[in-house]
């Protein structure tokens, strides 16, 4: 068992859960520009309430998705890929006096999506730009995107700034319980193949810490679940402003335990959310048997946790005894997916289009 896995179990193990509880309001834009063109995406706000501590000692976990983007900054043709695949060449001229390089490497500031093609929903971060080329941190080996259109958005934040807010603000606006000593302040975590980080705002370090590091400035992935545990007794609402996601989505399937966020303003029933392909290879490992089938975990509106897979003799999901297609992995939430599979990229498609 991996540590990540290991800390994954640990962490939600007997303790409280709450569904994030979320209400989402988009307005205005065009959904969806299949050929690339300049649009401008819904924008609107996704509020998730983030339950309190029964009595102030108990933990009380909520898993959270980042259920909008940030705007579109930049999108465009692709024109060449540089040999290595990690040079994006576009119109020359087009970035004049845009800088998406990063102050920190391991925390990018910027992404693209390919909008076009079959590889049309998958997203890598940019390290440079010049005026006509990008930079990715990560090659695109394999995957040939020239004369696909994408898109540059600005990654989600911690923290942030005042003058770039994250997630939950630079100076803890999301009104978490602070404190300097990491057992009496609410946290968050976010986990990875690697493991997991613990965040929390400590008002001595005036902002978001991990212990010893000041992290505003850490990046949160759009498909990344987060773990908010809390010891706070207040129900906190959560408000995240953004541009809703159109079009198909790439998410990472990792191996073992993983949280995966909505990446969607809506809420998508396990039958609409894509995850069964048929094939292990772009989707959930299928079987009538729990223990050798992907499960994903959901926590319903009790706080009871609920775990389903697809079964082929059901020929859909199912929770053990019931069929489980309708159920629904609400906005502004996230699935604890348990891969029995290898890990891959997922692509989503966009759930508006199935009607919800």
């Amino acid at each position: 068992m991996n540590k990540a896995k290991f800390a994954l179990i640990a962490s939600l193990a007997g303790i409280g859960f709450s569904l994030s509880a979320p209400i989402a309001n988009a307005q205005g834009g065009v959904f969806g520009c299949p050929d690339g063109s300049a649009c401008t995406d819904p924008v609107g706000y996704v509020t998730s309430t983030l339950k309190g501590s029964a009595d102030g000692v108990a933990q009380r976990i909520t898993l959270v998705g980042l259920g909008l983007f940030n705007a579109i900054e930049y999108q465009s043709e692709v024109t060449t890929v540089d040999p290595g695949d990690l040079v994006v060449n576009l119109t020359a001229g087009d970035l004049d006096g845009v800088d998406y390089t990063p102050t920190d490497l391991s925390n990018p500031d910027y992404f693209i999506e390919i909008v076009t093609g079959t590889h049309a929903g998958l997203m890598f971060d940019i390290a440079d730009n010049d005026n006509n080329s990008l930079t990715l941190t990560q090659a695109a080996t394999g995957i040939d995107i020239a004369t696909e259109s994408i898109r540059v958005r600005k990654h989600w934040k911690l923290g942030g700034t005042v003058s770039n807010p994250g997630v939950f603000g630079p100076s803890n606006e999301a009104g978490l319980l602070a404190s300097d000593n990491i057992t009496a302040a609410d946290l968050i975590q976010v986990f990875s193949p690697a493991g997991s980080k613990t965040y929390w705002y400590a008002p001595g370090a005036g902002g978001w810490i991990d212990g010893a590091v000041f992290v505003n400035n850490v990046t949160l992935y759009p498909d990344q679940g987060i773990v908010v545990r809390r010891l706070g007794q207040v129900d906190i609402d959560l408000q995240l402003l953004g541009a809703v996601k159109t079009g198909v989505s790439g998410l990472t399937l990792e191996n073992g335990f993983s949280i995966v966020g909505n990446v969607y303003a809506t809420p998508v029933t396990l039958a609409d959310s894509g995850l069964f392909t048929g094939s292990e290879a772009t989707g959930v490992r299928a079987n009538d048997t729990i223990t050798q089938a992907d499960t994903i975990r959901i926590i319903d509106g009790t706080g009871a946790i609920k775990t389903y897979w697809y079964a082929p003799s059901a020929g859909g999901w199912i929770d053990g005894s019931n069929f489980a297609d309708d159920v629904e992995i609400p906005v502004g939430g996230a699935i604890v997916l348990d891969r029995k599979a290898a890990s891959i990229n997922f692509i989503q498609p966009e759930p508006y289009a199935a009607g919800n």
